[in-house]
């Protein structure tokens, strides 16, 4: 995810501009889809998958984090969403 590709999670795959995959080998991944909608817009869909080492002292960190992780995602789905709506002025946003 950084331009050194020292940084961040590895992406995995990416189908540009339609989806992107990232993630841990054998731990959390992050997939990200856009899909047309049928009046012409575009549905973003969010999918984060995590596997939990169940034995393991820092599973009550991850129970934690879990928490945390809907309000960042809805800040910054909601951040993209006015980032987009200020590159096409007129176009209108729908909050589901």
């Amino acid at each position: 995810m950084s331009p050194d590709g020292k940084q961040g999670i590895r992406v995995h795959s990416m189908d540009a501009p339609r989806s992107m995959v990232w993630g841990q080998a054998g731990g959390t991944t992050w997939a990200w889809q856009l899909d047309e909608t049928a009046d012409g817009g575009t549905r973003l869909v969010s999918r984060v998958r995590s596997r939990y080492q169940w034995l393991s002292p820092s599973v009550a960190f991850s129970a934690l984090l879990e928490f945390g992780d809907i309000w960042m995602m809805r800040k910054m789905l909601m951040n993209l969403r006015e980032r987009v709506t200020a590159t096409r002025p007129g176009k209108e946003t729908r909050t589901l």
